[in-house]
């Protein structure tokens, strides 16, 4: 029976002790971030949620610092964090089956590298690894995927799998960095989109109830059997709002929308956590343009970026 990922927009947007998450995990320019602090490049702090900072560029758009490791920890997982001399932050995950998960980002939690590995065995470099061919400029785009698709009740694994094997329309070897897949829609777009129709939140609400975890049951087979047979296999997780509110908090609530989503799926699925990218990106993506509260533009959006990335590989033999 599916759990409940009930994380409500009171739990997550101002229910958290200030910066004491982002202090715990050291993430530490991000732990006492208070409102109006300007941060690098000249972002303004608008918000700290306490496992969520919304700042303000000079441009006047909205950006969003998350904890990228929050998936990964998980009841018996022993976790452990190092700084290391370039402000990098080292987050080790260690599993109760051995699993051993190692994710660097820079200081504010933007995430550069990740790679898992068994004791023993050769680690799987998901991206940014220190070998990484360098990212090409954006430049000139493809026409985006033609095929995307809604989750429904009548949704089966087949289809969903077929939907993701989709190869975007670039040139063979044409690859970009999470960085700038996470940060332009139309890097995104080039490979499908499945939105997740079944999950109807409420305005201002993130639950993922049990009745809505069911509904996932076809993505996550589809998803978990894609890992099993590829474990390099990245999934990004996208969180959308309508325009009910302010945008620096509905982008806060997106990404609680797109971490829940996540958690059902590895809770209730076994979807890999080290697997999934989570995103909010506020009502900055509406489906439908129109202004006020609207079901349509409440969603979750999942991607399988794998054909967007350099090429995984493996590494030498962990001990």
């Amino acid at each position: 029976m599916p759990r409940s990922s009930d994380y409500s927009y009171r739990h997550h947007l101002g229910q958290s002790g200030g910066g004491e998450d982002f202090a715990k995990f050291g993430l530490a320019l991000l732990a006492g971030a208070v409102i109006g602090q300007v941060l690098n490049h000249g972002d303004r702090v608008v918000h700290n949620y306490g496992n969520r900072v919304v700042y303000r560029t000079p441009r006047g758009t909205y950006g969003l610092y998350h904890d990228p490791n929050t998936l990964l920890r998980r009841p018996g997982a022993t976790v452990t964090t190092r700084r290391a001399r370039d402000g990098t932050v080292l987050t080790r995950v260690e599993e109760p089956d051995g699993l051993v998960i190692l994710t660097r980002t820079n200081p504010y939690g933007r995430i550069l590298s990740r790679r898992f590995y068994r004791p023993g065995q050769r680690p799987w470099i998901l991206f940014g690894g220190a070998n990484a061919a360098p990212a090409q400029t954006i430049g000139r785009l493809p026409p985006p995927s033609p095929v995307d698709l809604v989750l429904s009740a009548q949704t089966g694994p087949a289809v969903l799998k077929r939907t993701f094997e989709i190869r975007p329309l670039q040139r063979p070897g044409r690859h970009f960095s999470l960085g700038q897949i996470l940060q332009n829609r139309a890097v995104r777009d080039l490979v499908p989109e499945v939105e997740l129709g079944t999950l109807n939140f409420a305005s201002g609400s993130a639950a993922v109830t049990p009745a809505r975890a069911r509904s996932l049951a076809p993505l996550g087979r589809a998803m978990h059997r894609m890992i099993a047979r590829n474990p390099a296999e990245v999934f990004l997780i996208e969180g959308h709002t309508d325009t009910t509110g302010g945008a620096a908090q509905n982008l806060a609530l997106s990404d609680a929308r797109a971490e829940a989503t996540a958690l059902a799926l590895t809770e209730n699925y076994g979807v890999p956590p080290q697997n999934l990218i989570v995103q909010g990106y506020g009502e900055a993506d509406l489906k439908v343009p129109v202004q006020g509260p609207d079901q349509i533009n409440r969603r979750v959006i999942v991607r399988r970026i794998t054909p967007l990335l350099p090429r995984a590989t493996r590494g030498t033999v962990q001990n």
